[in-house]
Formats: C-alpha cells, structure tokens, sequence
C-alpha cells in the first residue's frame, strides 16, 4: 500500500530504496517548499531525505533542524557551522554522496519543488523496467522568484531522444539537478578529479552515461526556480564560459570514449568558446600578457593529447591566426588612445 512519507513509518533496518538529496544555501523563502514536496512523495517503499545546509546565515538551518526533529527517520541533517564551499568543498562529493546507502538516489536543489506526489514512484518504477538505464530525468516548469511563470512550454521532444553521445559531446544542456534520478552504483566509481569540476550535476551525467542509457520522461514533475540568489544566476558569460572550456578540458584529459568523434567535437568546441572568450577580454583590454599565456597554454593542452583529439583533424591554423589578429587590434588600439 502507498503513503506519502509523512505519513509512513518502517521498522529500524528496512531496506532505504532511495535517498533524496537536497542542498541548500541561504534558502528560508523556499527550503520548507522543497521539503513538503519530498515529503509529500507517494510510495510503497522506504524513502529517506539527506539534507546539507552549507552554514546558511539566514534561518534555513534552523528550519532543516525542525524537519529533522518531526520526521527523524526520514530525515538526516547535515549542518554545517562554517561554508564549506568557501573552503574549497564540494557538499556534493564530500558530504551527500558517501552518505548514500540506498539503490536509486534522487537530486533536490532547496529552492526548487516537485509538483508530482508519485514522481519518485515513476522514476523507480521506470529503472526497473529499463534495467539497460543508469539515469533518467523529466520535463518541469520554471518561475520567477514570485512563482510566475517564466517558461510553461515542454522542452523540445528532441531533448528526450538524446544519445548517449549526445551527453558526451555535451551539445546539449545537462538535464536540471532537481529531475534526476539515477542508481547508486554510478557514486561508487566517483574518480579522483570529480570535484575540479565547474559542473557536479553535468559531471555526473556524464558518469552515468557511462554506465547505461539516460532517458527522460515528458511529464512535468517539478518546478525550477530562477531567482537572485540562484546558484547560477549571478554567473557573467565570461565565467561561463570559461567553465564550459575547463570543464570540457578535464573530460577530454581524464574520461576514454570509444567514439573518437567526442574527442572531436569537444576539440573543435573548446577552440570556438575560447575564440569568442579572448576576443571579448582583448576588447575589454584584460590582463593582456595572460591572455597569450592562456593560448600557449592551450596548444600545450592540445599537444598532450593528441592521440585523443587527432591534431590533423582540427584546424589550429585558422584558430591562432584569429588570435594573432585579436592581438594585433588590441595592440594598435592601445598605440593609437592618447
């Protein structure tokens, strides 16, 4: 029989089929929406909730530790006294990951809701029938931070029919953090070098690509909201990309593909993103010696894995002599301001 978790009670040792991941931030206007939503989960097996509150300053916190006291089988509190990502962490890899002890493990960021009771049902009864799928997600709908709608309309049907080499490439946007279900097996082989990433939600996906299919579902089982104090939301296009080419960079150098178009294709994109990002910092007249340290750096990156990425197959030339001409602009411009 199926009951919401508030309302389920399962005897000391019964088997956690999933745990519900939720990290939270400075997030008292919404965590406690978050947390109902989990709570609110309709299913026939045991669910437990592992909460990181990365020492908020506000009260998010102390409403963590209330849930935790009212629901103290469901719910386990991770609370931290001091910012952990202000230290260099990373919650995710050090903190909610090694306190995974259940078979499927679902993701929340604490200022996003599910809207679906039996969403968690769905996704497990989904891996279970798809025993060849490591990870699968769904459709949501994204507000504002006054819960208006800022995008209501299904993502494009294309974005559920993506390939595992579709991911790999990484053309496509990492499904968001808060649809993702996926087996726990996948944390067990977490490599050494996971946490350098810029990306943890889009790094794992890529994990999970390697250990089955990805699939989405259509249906709309959550909200996502888009807000000020959003992780992402404050991120400049600069940082942005400059962490799209780091990121790419590390999954070139650590991950082997047996497709050698990934390689490919990551190459090539890595060139356009870095031609856009020095261009933009030569009109801006950024640290100028750094930016052709950079360029040196990258055809040093490029050389040390040229097995990989086939030198001959991407075409440098054309890349550094768009560079020499960026160069040469900034350059004469500076000669010529008085």
């Amino acid at each position: 029989m199926k009951k919401n978790l508030a309302d389920s009670e399962w005897s000391y040792g019964s088997e956690i089929v999933v745990n519900v991941l939720i990290t939270t931030y400075n997030h008292e206007r919404f965590i406690s929406r978050a947390i109902e939503s989990a709570l609110n989960q309709v299913t026939d097996f045991r669910v437990q909730l592992i909460i990181n509150d990365d020492a908020s300053t506000d009260m998010t916190s102390n409403i963590v530790r209330s849930y935790q006291e009212k629901y103290p089988d469901t719910i386990v509190a991770i609370l931290h006294e001091r910012n952990q990502y202000s230290l260099g962490k990373k919650p995710w890899y050090e903190e909610l990951f090694p306190s995974v002890n259940s078979q499927y493990v679902a993701m929340l960021d604490g200022d996003d809701y599910w809207t679906d009771a039996y969403k968690l049902s769905k996704q497990v009864e989904f891996l279970r029938s798809n025993q060849h799928c490591s990870m699968v997600y769904h459709d949501l709908v994204r507000v504002g931070e006054n819960e208006e709608i800022i995008q209501k309309e299904p993502l494009s049907s294309d974005y559920f029919e993506l390939s595992n080499v579709d991911f790999l490439r990484f053309e496509y946007s990492t499904p968001p953090t808060s649809t993702l279900m996926f087996k726990s097996e996948i944390l067990k082989k977490i490599p050494s070098w996971f946490p350098l990433l810029p990306y943890g939600d889009r790094g794992l996906t890529i994990l999970a690509s390697n250990h089955g299919m990805i699939l989405g579902l259509k249906e709309k089982m959550g909200v996502y909201r888009v807000h000020s104090g959003g992780v992402k939301s404050g991120s400049s296009y600069l940082k942005n990309t400059a962490d799209d080419i780091y990121f790419r960079k590390l999954m070139i150098k650590n991950l082997r593909f047996s497709d050698q178009s990934i390689y490919q294709f990551n190459a090539q994109r890595i060139i356009e993103l870095e031609l856009i990002r020095f261009s933009v910092l030569c009109l801006k007249n950024k640290n100028f010696k750094g930016l052709i340290i950079n360029q040196l750096k990258l055809l040093i990156f490029f050389m040390s894995n040229s097995k990989k990425i086939k030198l001959k197959n991407l075409n440098l030339l054309l890349y550094f002599k768009k560079i020499v001409r960026d160069v040469k602009v900034t350059f004469l411009d500076r000669l010529t301001k008085p």
